[in-house]
């Protein structure tokens, strides 16, 4: 029988209202339930949400609705029969989508996709559903259990990671207690890392609608088969697990490279979910939202779910412009409105998402629109002192900074900078860095932009870094300096002007890092005499050097015509324009559609020496148009 056509759904709702379930008893065990009116602005706290993972929408069951069959996944009334027989005080309200929302009418599903915020927000609680008991998921259920306890016991749920890391008592104390965490596991003596995963592992992690379902809610109660968890007791837990991971406890070793992503995603969607809690909804931009549900590891079958299935999570003028239509938008059209919204609300920031790239893509999009399933978590410069970066500030305040065209093209005001001319090659190793640095040199030595000696000498160490310095903790900071007088020391090391022939003999050292995952030795050859003037050579130049090989592999340096000097993305080519949009933050990288074309593709942005702060400066603007 075709859900459509039961009673109860196929009645239209009025403005604010959904549908309740009634979970009943039943003498003969199947799952018998009645469809009740409901306004979560007015029934606030008198229900509770199903929250769970749909599973295979071919594979249904029968229950009883409204005294008919209503056909199910066998993932959901599983859960239903599971709420039945643990005795819960039936009648049981409860809000479940695919019963509670009529799936074939995609006005109401419009309708009720508005709601998704208010509904979970109202509820008593969501209850989590994972699943039916297999893969000794009790196990793993009352192993997390105990590990909230320790945490608890041992007061390590107030512990601020990175505080503790930068305070060398406190880590200690904090390795000891997690050092004896085996011992908290009398009968096997050890974790059972296994079964952990294996329910970390389950469906209803990844899907983008579970994520804002566990956002939205007041509390959160955690079911797999006949075992309950609290929201507190997961968090607990989960914090315990992410110390180890930290930690590289050696009872985590095994399973780290795949238990430790799956922590990390927990962080991201606890830290979301604290912040739309805490802050009441004031701050659930889309981007915020949409970007969120990308770190969090959430996937989903139907992309159009990518900006769909948050909407419920953001209260700005860009979520409330997208219009759900499932009936006649593809993934392409609701991935080029839903980031031309977000371009009108929050201005050209959102570029840094957006990336040239060679291969074919799932979804083909104009180069402006960001692949939403897909998302690069930031872009070249990332979150590296963005709010600093003003590249834009010298130029005229454009009226209408993003003018929206038709065909999926948008048109923006700014300036042309330059064409790239030459690349250097990506540092092969941290032995050729000095070589390296040597070659950038030779690139801008007839720079008609940098005519100084240390203009010239302050563009080839900041560039490769973006003017920003990761510490030995990874750590951000802006480059001072002291870490331009390390690298002079690095370049002039061969010069013999600076040596004078005074002091021949060269202080060699070796550094590892403190990621001790990447092994990565770092060789400097510096003058002795040189070295005890700089105290703290050896960590300066390894946080330069790995500021500049391991966060950006796949960035190069580029010269242009006129002899700036500039970081940016592998897939630029010579011929590239380099430009600057009004109101942008930083420079970017354009390609013609063709010669003489007015229409471009957005390769990337980039960081230019001599061009983050405002530098550049014109009284008129040249329209782009962006295909």
């Amino acid at each position: 029988m075709d859900r459509s056509e039961t009673p109860k759904t196929a009645v239209g709702l009025s403005e604010g209202e959904t549908r309740i379930l009634m979970l009943r008893p039943s003498k003969t065990g199947d799952v018998v339930c009645e469809l009740r009116p409901l306004f979560p602005s007015r029934d606030a706290g008198t229900y509770s949400a199903l929250s769970y993972a749909w599973g295979d929408p071919k594979d249904t069951e029968n229950i009883t609705v409204e005294g008919k069959d209503f056909p199910v996944t066998r993932n959901l009334k599983s859960a239903l029969i599971n709420l039945v027989n643990l005795g819960d005080p039936l009648p049981i309200p409860l809000w479940v989508d695919a019963i509670c929302i009529n799936q074939h009418d995609d006005e109401e599903n419009r309708q009720q996709l508005g709601l998704m915020s208010d509904i979970y927000r109202k509820a008593t609680n969501a209850i989590v559903w994972l699943g039916p008991e297999a893969d000794d998921s009790s196990i793993a259920m009352q192993s997390l259990i105990k590990l909230a306890q320790y945490c608890l016991e041992h007061k390590l749920h107030g512990i601020d990671i990175g505080k503790a890391r930068g305070n060398s008592a406190q880590w200690t104390t904090v390795r000891a207690v997690i050092g004896c965490l085996d011992f908290a596991f009398e009968r096997s003596n050890e974790i059972p890392l296994r079964a952990i995963q294996a329910l970390l592992e389950r469906s209803w992690w990844s899907p983008v609608w579970t994520l804002q379902e566990f956002a939205l809610a007041k509390d959160v109660d955690f079911r797999c088969g006949s075992d309950r968890l609290t929201w507190q007791q997961l968090w607990y837990a989960m914090k315990i697990l992410f110390l180890c991971s930290k930690l590289e406890t050696p009872t985590v070793l095994e399973h780290i490279v795949v238990i430790g992503p799956m922590v990390r995603n927990f962080y991201r969607s606890r830290a979301f979910r604290v912040s739309l809690q805490e802050k009441a909804h004031s701050n659930g931009t889309l981007f915020r939202a949409m970007s969120y549900a990308y770190q969090c590891g959430s996937e989903c079958s139907d992309h159009r779910d990518y900006v769909y299935g948050v909407l419920g999570m953001a209260n700005d003028e860009a979520a409330k412009s997208v219009v759900v239509n499932y009936a006649t938008l593809t993934v392409k059209n609701v991935f080029v409105q839903a980031t031309k919204q977000l371009l009108r609300v929050h201005g050209l920031d959102l570029l840094r998402y957006c990336y040239f790239r060679a291969e074919k893509r799932d979804v083909e999009l104009p180069s402006w629109v960001p692949q939403w399933n897909g998302l690069r978590v930031c872009g070249l410069l990332g979150s590296r002192f963005r709010s600093q970066r003003r590249a834009s500030s010298g130029l005229p305040r454009a009226v209408e900074p993003v003018s929206l065209g038709e065909h999926d093209t948008i048109t923006l005001g700014g300036v042309a900078i330059d064409t790239i001319v030459s690349f250097a090659d990506r540092v092969q190793d941290h032995d050729s860095m000095n070589e390296w640095l040597q070659e950038l040199r030779k690139m801008i030595q007839n720079s008609e932009i940098y005519t100084s000696l240390h203009e010239r000498m302050e563009a080839v160490w900041r560039t490769p870094c973006a003017d920003t310095i990761y510490d030995g903790h990874k750590q951000l900071r802006k480059a001072q300096s002291k870490d331009g007088q390390v690298i002079k020391l690095l370049l002039d090391n061969s010069s013999e002007n600076l040596l004078n022939g005074k002091d021949e003999t060269t202080y060699v050292f070796e550094d590892v890092s403190v990621n001790s995952m990447d092994w990565a030795k770092i060789r400097c050859s510096i003058p002795k005499s040189k070295f005890h003037k700089h105290g703290d050579t050896m960590k300066r130049t390894r946080d330069y050097v790995h500021s500049v090989v391991q966060p950006l592999p796949d960035w190069r340096v580029f010269a242009t015509e006129k002899g700036y000097l500039g970081l940016g993305p592998s897939t630029a080519q010579l011929g590239d324009h380099v430009c600057i949009f009004a109101t942008a933050g930083t420079p970017h990288i354009l390609r013609p559609v063709k010669t003489g074309s007015d229409s471009y593709r957005l390769i990337d942005e980039a960081y230019v020496h001599g061009l983050m702060k405002g530098e550049c400066k014109a009284n008129k603007l040249t329209a782009f148009t962006l295909i």
